[in-house]
């Protein structure tokens, strides 16, 4: 018998014990939210508390008590300056618990937050996966959430053609101004489009249509054939700006850029008896998207010269240039080595720096197709040596071909690639969408 009623009592308090251990993981949910653990202020904790335990268990349990205390302090604080929660600010409280549920929100993201309850549609911002970190760089305005298209480049491990070419010039050494002209047809007829060197480095193609490839022209040593500037300032019919030109004109959806490397210890593209002409030149291709990089000073082999004899050569270039154009110098932070020849360590131009300003990557003077930028040694880039028979095997080159997608998304993604560049990868798999319809993002 007494055994018995032992074996009851221990059933019982079993029993008993299974109810209290589901009482305890249950009564969270109807506890009032610990502000006392998260204000220093006590006297504002209890008045918190007050408030906070008028509202319906529900509302408190979604609120507050489901996360830990700390998460939504500032947003929660801000929330209660006027010692109430209105409706639109339990539903911000909400949505923010169930889309940032394990994540710190700062003073300045609660701000931000507090002020998009202005917009109408704020429940749309909710639906969108925005990372917390990015929450304040997005302007608040009316039409925000108005759709918007959005073109949205793939991305290829593919290569791009980069070609280097020097004098156009009619004699049996250089290109002559038939032969670019050549050269140009034998680019458009196999499907490539001329690209910047800037919008190459940026990873940006938005400037090429789709079905076409990129292609680079490069012009090292700045030789007048190169750029021939008439008495009334435009590029003289026979020289490689007015060749690239004319082709333009004729074929717009070629593009017209190219990239020059001058050294400066010569004029360059000298004209007899017109040294300044080079500074209007170099205006003139700043001004219309051309690039102009550096190829040093006095054109030196870098593996032959110590560091110290770089530095100088790198600094003569930046030190000229930037006296003539102070406003434009910045844009010139790529280099394109003499005779291809990098320094005997070859990262010393990668921490090379003038001013505040790096250079952005490297040319060599031969290597073949480039791969793209980001899956490569940005500062050894091989190019391909232009001469009479450089295109003959062009359809057989390996090279991406630029593909696009529109989405609709909402306005405030319109200026943030980083943004739409997460949206695409987590709602189209298929897409990398790294690069960005007139919006740049190098990632």
């Amino acid at each position: 018998m007494l055994i018995k009623r032992k074996k009851q009592s221990s059933g019982l308090l079993f029993f008993f014990g299974a109810i209290l251990f589901f009482l305890t993981l249950l009564l969270p949910a109807f506890r009032t939210f610990p502000v006392e653990k998260v204000f220093e202020d006590q006297a504002f904790a209890e008045s918190t508390i007050q408030i906070i335990s008028n509202l319906p268990f529900q509302e408190r349990r979604k609120l507050l008590y489901s996360h830990y205390p700390s998460l939504h302090e500032n947003l929660l604080l801000m929330a209660l300056a006027d010692k109430k929660l209105t409706r639109t600010e339990i539903k911000l409280m909400r949505l923010t618990s169930d889309n940032y549920p394990t994540f710190e929100i700062t003073k300045e993201q609660a701000e931000w937050l507090l002020r998009i309850q202005s917009i109408p549609d704020m429940t749309i911002f909710f639906q969108e996966s925005i990372p917390l970190e990015c929450i304040t760089e997005i302007s608040i305005a009316e039409d925000m959430f108005m759709n918007h298209e959005i073109k949205v480049f793939q991305e290829s491990e593919k290569s791009i053609p980069i070609l280097m070419y020097h004098q156009i010039h009619e004699t049996n050494f250089w290109i002559t101004p038939t032969t670019f002209r050549k050269h140009l047809e034998e680019m458009y007829r196999s499907g490539f489009c001329l690209i910047s060197l800037s919008d190459f480095f940026k990873g940006d193609f938005s400037s090429i249509p789709d079905g076409r490839k990129p292609i680079l022209i490069t012009f090292d040593d700045a030789f007048e054939s190169q750029f021939t500037m008439t008495k009334d300032g435009k590029p003289a019919d026979n020289c490689a700006v007015g060749i690239m030109e004319a082709f333009s004109r004729e074929h717009p959806d070629f593009n017209c850029t190219a990239a020059f490397f001058p050294y400066l210890s010569i004029i360059p593209f000298g004209q007899v008896n017109q040294e300044e002409l080079w500074l209007k030149k170099f205006k003139y291709l700043w001004d219309r998207g051309y690039d102009i990089g550096c190829h040093s000073y006095y054109h030196t082999f870098f593996e032959k010269i110590s560091e110290k004899a770089i530095k100088e050569e790198l600094d003569f270039f930046y030190n000229h240039l930037s006296y003539y154009f102070p406003d434009d110098y910045q844009k010139s932070f790529f280099i394109a080595y003499p005779y291809g020849s990098l320094p005997k360590n070859k990262q010393y131009i990668k921490y090379y720096e003038y001013k505040g300003n790096q250079m952005v990557g490297g040319f060599s003077a031969w290597g073949g197709l480039s791969p793209q930028i980001h899956h490569g040694d940005r500062f050894y880039i091989p190019r391909i040596q232009a001469d009479a028979d450089t295109l003959n095997e062009i359809d057989t080159w390996v090279s991406y071909t630029v593909e696009s997608k529109t989405f609709i998304l909402p306005k405030f993604y319109e200026n943030r690639p980083q943004l739409v560049n997460l949206w695409v990868r987590k709602n189209n798999p298929e897409s990398i969408g790294r690069y960005f319809y007139q919006y740049k993002v190098f990632d």
